[in-house]
């Protein structure tokens, strides 16, 4: 095929913008499901400790909590490995902050 009237090939965020709005999804998604977690930990930490101070024993009926709320950290890890899979396969960068915040688990 001929070439592009300007000749130079358009960088940045113009390529793909779509794979910018994927990745910017995930990374939200990602950031959000480990903020829930770490919430959702210090609560139950939070818990224990007033159920030692009350003298009452600990029930087992957190144990369903617990598995939905580690249920949230793999899917964390998830999004941001499909985030960064998809800018490998794009040759997307992805910013500096970003890169330095994902959630590491």
């Amino acid at each position: 095929m001929g070439k592009s009237k300007g000749g130079i090939a358009k960088g940045g965020k113009g390529q793909c913008p779509e794979a910018y709005q994927r990745m910017n999804f995930l990374y939200q998604a990602a950031v959000l499901m480990t903020r829930t977690y770490m919430e959702e930990k210090q609560q139950q930490e939070k818990r224990h400790e007033e159920s030692k101070m009350d003298g009452q024993e600990e029930k087992d009926a957190i144990g369903d909590k617990e598995e939905k709320v580690e249920s949230l950290v793999s899917l964390g890890r998830f999004y941001t490995s499909t985030m960064k899979s998809i800018g490998r396969k794009q040759v997307l960068r992805i910013s500096f902050d970003k890169a330095q915040s994902l959630p590491k688990m």
